[in-house]
C-alpha cells in the first residue's frame, strides 16, 4: 500500500513548558481540563505528494481542494502539544444565537496560552489560516455554506449511486468509502478521516459530512470550513470516551494568533 501522509508526533509537553500560561479563569473549565487530560490525542495525517505523484492523482487532487476552498487547510503540517490541545478542549465553546451569520460575534471562545479569545466565524477562519482578509469581504464567502444543503439532504441517495459501485442506497453508518469509484476521491476520504473526523479506519465508512464534502468538491462549491471545524470541535467535547483530535490547527491556532513560537 501506498503511504498516506506524513504523520506528525503527538509532543508531551509539561506544564512547566508552558511558563505559567496554563492558568483557568472558570471552575467549569478546571473541571473540564482534567477530562481532557485522560483522553487519548490523535495525531492528524497529510496529503503527501509524491504519494499522489506515484498514483497520478496530483492535478485532480488539487482541483479538488481548490474547487472546495481547501487549499490553505490542506497546507497547514504542524506538531501536536498535549497540553495546549488539553487546555484549548477545555475552554473551547461555540454557541449559534438565534439571529447567527459569520460576522455574529463572541460565537467562538477558547483560550490559548493564558489568553482568552473570543470571535465570530470569519475570526475563526481567519486565525486558522483557511481564507485570508480579501476573501473573508467576498460574497462567495459569504454565502459559503455552514450545514447540509436541501439538495444534498434529499438527494445523496442518488449522488451515491452515481458516485460509487455499491448498489444500496446511502447509509452514513454502513457504507464504505472503498466503494467510490474515483481513486482521487478515496485518497481525499482519507485525507478527510484522519484530518477532520478524526478516525482510524480510514478505509472504512463514508460519513454524512465527508459525503457532503465530496459533492461539493465535484459542485465546485466552497464550504465555510471554520464553521465545520467549530462545529465538528464541539462534537468531539460532548463525546467523553472518544480521543482528541485536531491538534496541528490547534498549534496553528496559538502561532497565527501570537501566543506560540515554535521556534
Amino acid at each position: 500500500r501506498t503511504r498516506l501522509g506524513r504523520n506528525r508526533e503527538v509532543h508531551i509537553s509539561s506544564p512547566a513548558h508552558f511558563d505559567g500560561h496554563l492558568t483557568f479563569t472558570r471552575a467549569a473549565d478546571k473541571e473540564r481540563y482534567a477530562l481532557a487530560c485522560i483522553r487519548k490525542i490523535i495525531p492528524c495525517k497529510y496529503i503527501y505528494d509524491p504519494t499522489l505523484d506515484q498514483l497520478n492523482l496530483r492535478d485532480e487532487v488539487t482541483k479538488h481542494l481548490t474547487d472546495i476552498g481547501w487549499t490553505r487547510y490542506a497546507a497547514i503540517i504542524l506538531p501536536v502539544f498535549t497540553e495546549l490541545t488539553w487546555k484549548f478542549y477545555a475552554t473551547f465553546e461555540f454557541n449559534i444565537p438565534d439571529e447567527f451569520s459569520v460576522t455574529t460575534l463572541r460565537v467562538v471562545r477558547f483560550r490559548l496560552m493564558g489568553r482568552e479569545f473570543t470571535q465570530s466565524i470569519t475570526e475563526f477562519n481567519l486565525a486558522l489560516g483557511f481564507i485570508d482578509i480579501p476573501y473573508s469581504q467576498n460574497e462567495e464567502y459569504m454565502a459559503s455554506p455552514c450545514e447540509y444543503t436541501e439538495p444534498f439532504l434529499f438527494h445523496n441517495t442518488g449522488y451515491w449511486k452515481e458516485l460509487s459501485v455499491d448498489r444500496q442506497n446511502y447509509d452514513p453508518s454502513q457504507s464504505k468509502a472503498s466503494f467510490l469509484k474515483s481513486p482521487a476521491y478515496r485518497y481525499l476520504h482519507r485525507f478527510m478521516a484522519y484530518s477532520f473526523s478524526g478516525r482510524k479506519d480510514s478505509s472504512g465508512t463514508l460519513t454524512k459530512s465527508e459525503f457532503f464534502f465530496i459533492w461539493y468538491m465535484i459542485a465546485q462549491i466552497k464550504v465555510n470550513l471554520g464553521c465545520w471545524f467549530a462545529s465538528h470541535l464541539r462534537t468531539v467535547l460532548s463525546k467523553k470516551n472518544k480521543p482528541l483530535i485536531l491538534g496541528s490547527y490547534i498549534t496553528q491556532l496559538a502561532v497565527n494568533l501570537g501566543v506560540l513560537d515554535l521556534n
